[in-house]
Order: C-alpha cells, then structure tokens, then sequence
C-alpha cells in the first residue's frame, strides 16, 4: 500500500485509542500509534509507525472554470456556499453549519464556532459574496422554515427544510461540475484557490493561517509552489535595494544612452 494510505489508516488507528483513553484510561492508559507529529525538530531521531510521504501540492481552480462552473449554478444558495469556500477559504462542513447568529453584517465577519481540531476563529465576506448570501436569503430562504437556525437547508425531496448536509452539497458540486465539463472539480479546491490567491497578493503569512484556520507554521509552505510568477514578483522585489550595475560598471536595462 501506498505511504498515505497507511499514514491514513494509522491515523485512524491512533484516533480510536485516543477515543478509549477517554472513556477508560484504566485500561487503555496510553496510545500505542501516538498522532502523526508533523512539528518533529530536524535532527531529533523519534521511533514512529507512520512514514514519510511526499508532500502534496494542492490544486487550484482556473479563472475560466470557475466562471464556466459559476454559470450552471441555478441557485444564490449554491453560488453563496461556494463564494465562501473560495473568497472566504471556508471548510465545506463551516460553510453548511453556519447559522444566523454567526454573521455579524457590519463588518461583513462571519463566526466560525467549530473549525477543524475544535479551533474557533472569524473569517470576512467580500462584497460579493456577501451580496450573494443576500440575494439567498431575501428571493430564496425568506421567511421560509423560521424555526431552523442555520442558514443553508435544502428545498427539494424529503429533507426539504433541514439543514443542508457536507453530503448533499458535495452530490450538488459533483453534478453541476459534470454539467459544465469539469469532472475532478471538488469542493475543497475552492479553499486551496482561495487560500492560494492570498499567498499571492501578498496578504502577511501569520493573518492567512489565522484567517483560514492554520495551527502549523509551515502549512502556507506548499501554496508558494503554485505560482511561478510568485516566486518571480518576490525575488525582483527583494532586489530592488541593490544596484549591482553600477558597482559592476554593467551599462543600464536597455544598453547605453
């Protein structure tokens, strides 16, 4: 088997005896699988199950599929949750438990109660977006199942006015991305795009990873390798205190006056 699918399957493993420690720490005092330590300090030897594995660079979206997959949308519902997964670089679980307390619409914030590893944080609304989670909620939610609190239910089949589920959403992606030729589209490569595009307009590496609820230091490090261009607009920038022409005697960009 592959490195990440026995990586995976330990994980799942470790968790389990996790779980029993909880419940009876008499007898199961100790994880043998112990959690997958990603902050390990090079140089420091530590026996571990798990092995080590490449690491992945996440895809992104193109500009013209997700425009090509925006026109087939036929709901602001739909178009809301995936503003949000992408501008707002939302978990596809976040985006469907939002609730209406969670919005705070004077400064377009949202409240993440429950992020992954229970890490609550605010994240923001572009214009768009939040124009989007309007036109929903005035032409489609409207005074529609007052006594559910979350924002995102479904309208059709036998869950119509529950809340609507990660696994709904994820068969209402699948089929409209299949409608518009785009099969390998999913929804957390609307987070990687988003999270992406912050990396490369700059936006400072500790406000991302609060943002888009990220423990690790280095979690940021696999986006730098999507943008070629990135890397180039950095090293020009950083080379714009040095003059090394005139110290080489070079002529300047564009030959000799």
């Amino acid at each position: 088997m592959a490195s990440t699918t026995i990586n995976r399957r330990l994980a799942a493993v470790s968790s389990l005896f996790t779980e029993l420690n909880l419940l009876d720490p008499d007898r199961f005092p100790h994880n043998p699988v112990h959690p997958l330590r990603r902050d390990r300090k090079p140089g420091k030897s530590q026996q571990s199950l798990y092995r080590k594995q490449p690491e992945r660079i996440p895809n992104i979206v193109a500009e013209e599929d997700l425009q090509r997959f925006f026109d087939v949308l036929p709901t602001w519902r739909d178009r809301c949750l995936v503003l949000l997964m992408w501008i707002s670089c939302l978990r596809i679980s976040e985006a469907v438990s939002l609730r209406f307390g969670d919005i705070e619409c004077s400064s377009r914030s949202l409240r993440i109660r429950h992020g992954k590893g229970d890490l609550a944080r605010t994240v923001y609304m572009d214009h768009y977006t939040f124009a989007a989670l309007n036109k929903y909620l005035d032409e489609e939610r409207r005074d529609l199942f007052a006594e559910v609190d979350e924002l995102f239910v479904a309208f059709k089949g036998v869950a119509r006015g529950r809340p609507l589920s990660v696994n709904a959403f994820q068969h209402t992606i699948e089929y409209y991305a299949k409608r518009c030729g785009l099969p390998s589209l999913h929804a957390h490569l609307f987070r990687h795009t988003g999270i992406t595009q912050l990396v490369v307009q700059g936006m400072p590496e500790a406000a991302i990873r609060l943002f888009v609820g990220h423990r690790h230091i280095d979690s940021l490090r696999r986006y730098l390798h999507l943008s070629d261009e990135f890397v180039a607009s950095e090293f020009d920038r950083a080379q714009e205190v040095f003059s090394p022409p005139s110290a080489l005697g070079l002529p300047p960009l564009g030959g000799p006056r």
